[in-house]
């Protein structure tokens, strides 16, 4: 069995249907929703076997904070009802944010330490923001997934966090693409001394 398809096996299936078999709404299904989304297992335990997860890169910690200030935004549905321009209390979740990962990059770099960045692995970054925000629980970022704050515009925080590294993968797959065309441009350059004559 690949890995992929025993990473979908840890995936909860929904037990209950969304109508009765007279077609009448099942009353059971949104508390069987509710907890099936509850126990599929976050980023960082999901994909931890999965390699362009794991592998760990260099990645500077403001590229996470930028990614999340870009997802805490670009996540509200404008649709809803009353929906925010972005959530509440964006700057100081931000500044939270990067007050906490910045240390734990500087302890993670060897080489130097006053460098914000560090070779960390998607998963890495899932988890840390996990543990910072929502294992945590930090008020001011648990509020944007409830109606009170947020109203019909609530986030999913777990898929925000999802986001997030989502994007870091994105950038990462497009230096891989850049570096590897430049590599090949540049073994066809003519002023690559590897393909001068050496009577030249």
């Amino acid at each position: 069995m690949s890995e992929q398809s025993e990473m979908f096996d840890d995936i909860p299936m929904l037990s209950e249907s969304m109508l009765t078999e007279d077609g009448f709404e099942n009353p059971n299904f949104m508390p069987a929703l509710e907890a099936m989304l509850n126990s599929i297992p976050e980023t960082y335990e999901r994909l931890a076997n999965d390699p362009e997860w794991n592998t760990k890169r260099w990645t500077n910690y403001r590229e996470v904070v930028g990614a999340l200030a870009q997802w805490s935004i670009q996540n509200i549905n404008d649709e809803a009802k009353d929906a925010p321009f972005f959530p509440p209390n964006l700057e100081k979740v931000l500044g939270y944010v990067a007050a906490c990962l910045k240390p734990q990059f500087q302890k993670l770099n060897t080489c130097d330490p006053l460098l914000g960045c560090a070779e960390v692995s998607l998963c890495d970054i899932n988890r840390m923001l996990h543990e910072i925000l929502t294992i945590e629980e930090f008020k001011l970022f648990m509020e944007w997934n409830t109606e009170e704050t947020m109203g019909d515009a609530w986030l999913d925080l777990s898929a925000l966090l999802h986001n997030v590294c989502l994007t870091i993968r994105a950038d990462r797959r497009e230096f891989d693409r850049f570096d590897k065309q430049f590599k090949e441009d540049w073994a066809k350059n003519p002023n690559n001394p590897e393909n001068q004559d050496d009577n030249d």
